[in-house]
């Protein structure tokens, strides 16, 4: 089976790799040239792909074989970010479950 390739070589019509030191030095230029004055590298494209897969939904395994990584545990632990939305409505049901109606009272409507 071929193996796809996420960043191929024009010079080489996608035949192969478009090798490490050349694809770093893209990425930081078109990084430079967002604004973007953190450090930017490929495994950013994998955190990023990994925690928006999740904040979609997916399935940890689906995520895990998109990844490449041998077990799901490496996909969650290192890869994964939980997205601030979701972060914030966790922890709003568990206070809300601690202090039931004297919390819903406190909240807005629709915040809750």
């Amino acid at each position: 089976m071929a193996r796809a390739l996420v960043f191929v070589s024009m010079r080489r019509k996608g035949k192969s790799p478009y090798w490490p030191e050349n694809r770093r030095k893209a990425i930081q230029k078109a990084a430079a040239d967002a604004g973007i004055k953190k450090r930017v590298g490929f495994h950013t494209f994998k955190h990023t792909l990994s925690s928006l897969l999740k904040e979609n939904g997916e399935d940890v395994k689906v995520i895990q074989e998109l990844l490449r990584h041998a077990n799901s545990r490496t996909t969650l632990d290192t890869y994964t970010q939980a997205a601030s939305p979701a972060k914030r409505a966790a922890q709003s049901r568990v206070v809300s479950m601690v202090l039931g109606k004297r919390y819903n009272q406190l909240q807005p409507a629709g915040t809750a």
